[in-house]
């Protein structure tokens, strides 16, 4: 019997597909053959093939170390009340006065630059990425100054260069230097003062929002170009967000037009962060977000320009689905080391935390280090993380309908003692009908003749 991995879906309009997962296609299905259980399992048995450090070596060489992310910081200057190290998750760090200093951020370019002209090699239009990030990377400036100025000393290419900042510390001469060197500046601004003010707060409880929008407009005053083509603004939501008002603010807001970068949820694993709002808050969230999901499809089908928000919310979750691999199995995605989810491989970024330990993202907590600036990376280490996911996950997500739009990385499944547990986010069920849904409504929207390009916000000149 031939297999079979992926589900059915029907249109509003009443047109029904197939979507396999095995290769990745959408194609059309018969409606007398659209079969009463529409979601299709594998049937496979998982068998263990161990990765090799040779193999993860391999693999590095030929598509890692595609950034460098230094945490020249564990402090922060305010106290986000959502925020990872607040200390409302069970598996990661708190805020601590804990700073890089120059020889561990030393070690940590001379290892990755040696890493980047191998790589030049093979791909010569390969360009390095090196971000800053804490706690609030600004407490540690001189740092950033510092690294900059070296890495122009033993590197002649470009390198791209980005930070995200709470902005409360972002004065004249920090501006000049971002622009001067084309930094990509990304300011957290949850919305207007009432919503950003609601969760971005002091240690005192103060809202830092007129700060923040303070340094935007100080931004926009002193380095008019700089801020048009370099600089961001990205948002967190949660169930107790007003929608509506945080739509209304990014629209209306002349110095944010299309500025709105990222605007994501709150973390819901590892915490007990949303047991705070109750069933009429959640209902009044739900409500809220279907009415700007309607407001969205409207404006995609009419040829409309969607707001800010609406390109965040649904726009931006389109990617996943139109950018998918075809005709190829996640083994071939994933160089063969991932074959059953859709994870990165730890050396695709090196993040380097101030003690100059190595991790695979600067959101994952220290449980799972692969190297030190001292030594490089270890690819016996990563070939033992991959193996030790691989035997976690493999078992369960190899007959997965959805195995290429996995949300399950380290970061939401790796717990305080190092393991991987699935129990820790939400069940698979909910994340396969949440795609089944997004197929529906990205295939009604093609059905009107909608562009790819605007399915994912990329629409060229904008309609007014």
């Amino acid at each position: 019997m031939e297999e079979k991995r992926g589900f059915y879906f029907k249109t509003p309009k009443g047109n029904a597909y197939y979507y396999d997962d095995i290769t990745g296609e959408v194609g059309n299905v018969e409606k007398s053959q659209y079969p009463d259980e529409n979601i299709c399992y594998g049937k496979a048995v998982y068998r263990t093939d161990k990765i090799t450090a040779e193999q993860v070596k391999v693999d590095l060489e030929n598509r890692g170390y595609n950034q460098l992310i230094l945490i020249v910081t564990h402090e922060c200057n305010i106290r986000c009340k959502y925020c990872a190290y607040s200390g409302e998750y069970d598996n990661n760090r708190q805020h601590a006065n804990v700073n890089m200093n120059f020889e561990t951020a030393k070690k940590a370019i001379l290892m990755y630059f040696g890493y980047v002209r191998k790589i030049k090699t093979r791909k010569p239009l390969f360009v390095p990425d090196v971000s800053f990030y804490g706690g609030e990377p600004l407490i540690n400036f001189k740092l950033i100054e510092e690294i900059v100025n070296f890495i122009k000393e033993i590197y002649e290419g470009e390198v791209h260069y980005n930070i995200t900042t709470n902005a409360c510390m972002l004065d004249d001469n920090k501006v000049k230097f971002f622009a001067e060197n084309k930094v990509l500046l990304s300011i957290s601004l949850n919305g207007c003062a009432e919503e950003h003010d609601r969760l971005r707060v002091y240690a005192n409880g103060k809202g830092t929002y007129s700060y923040a929008m303070g340094a935007i407009r100080r931004l926009g005053e002193i380095a008019p170009e700089y801020f048009r083509k370099y600089c961001h603004v990205v948002g967190v939501y949660d169930t107790g967000t007003n929608l509506e008002e945080v739509e209304e603010y990014f629209e209306k807001e002349e110095l944010l037009k299309d500025k709105l970068l990222l605007y994501v949820p709150v973390m819901d694993y590892g915490t007990n962060w949303y047991n705070q709002y109750n069933q009429f808050d959640r209902e009044r969230f739900q409500m809220q977000m279907e009415k700007l999901k309607q407001k969205y499809i409207e404006n995609i089908k009419s040829g409309r320009k969607e707001s800010q928000l609406q390109r965040n919310l649904f726009s931006r979750r389109n990617i996943q689905i139109v950018n998918r691999p075809l005709n190829c199995s996640l083994k071939d995605v994933t160089g063969g080391l991932l074959p059953n989810v859709g994870a990165c491989i730890p050396g695709h970024k090196l993040a380097i935390d101030p003690y100059g330990v190595i991790h695979a993202c600067e959101k994952i907590n220290d449980k799972m280090p692969f190297g030190t600036v001292d030594k490089g990376v270890d690819y016996e280490k990563i070939a033992g993380i991959l193996n030790k996911y691989n035997a976690t996950l493999a078992p369960l997500c190899m007959n997965c309908p959805i195995s290429r739009f996995c949300p399950h990385c380290y970061q939401t499944l790796i717990d305080e003692q190092g393991d991987f547990d699935l129990s820790r986010v939400k069940t698979c069920r909910f994340h396969i009908k949440a795609k089944i849904s997004q197929m529906i409504q990205i295939y009604d929207m093609l059905e009107e003749n909608v562009s790819i390009d605007t399915l994912v916000g990329n629409r060229g000149e904008e309609n007014e």
